[in-house]
């Protein structure tokens, strides 16, 4: 990962030149690449995702409050968030049938605060963590104890 944030812009690069050899492939040239058409996309789409790794390592990766705590987070807000955003869309698909662009947006405000509830929601139950293979919440005591612990160290 530190490699890929010290050369992001090695596989972006390669990463852009695929997508358009990829898109006059598919789009433009008129012809049936077929399987070269399908080693272009991939190409594409293995570059970009080193690209954004490599930029997100290097512009993403901050520390305080607010990052621990998603961070924390993120393994169950990924576990829930698809299904949220997909019972909402179903929720919200005949009210807004006509304007696919709101169909898009408005279903992610409700979907992603309910992912947030529910990720904190297991994250105080263990049992639910083990299942979605997420770490516990530490407890209050044993915050307390390791923050003492971590005092009686530095003195």
């Amino acid at each position: 990962i530190d490699k890929l944030a010290r050369y992001r812009y090695v596989p972006l690069g390669l990463g852009l030149v695929s997508c358009v050899v990829n898109t006059y492939m598919f789009i433009w040239s008129g012809r049936d690449f077929g399987v070269a058409n399908t080693i272009a996309k991939a190409f594409a789409e293995w570059f970009m995702l080193l690209a954004l790794i490599g930029i997100g390592k290097q512009r993403l990766n901050r520390t305080g409050r607010i990052p621990a705590y998603l961070s924390a987070r993120s393994f169950l807000f990924f576990s829930f968030h698809f299904v949220w955003i997909v019972l909402f869309q179903c929720m919200f698909s005949e009210m807004l049938a006509d304007c696919t662009a709101l169909l898009y947006i408005l279903p992610i405000v409700p979907a992603y605060a309910a992912t947030l509830i529910c990720s904190e929601i297991a994250a105080r139950i263990p049992a639910l963590c083990f299942l979605l293979g997420a770490k516990p919440k530490p407890q209050a005591r044993e915050t307390r104890k390791s923050e003492t612990e971590k005092a009686d160290m530095h003195r």
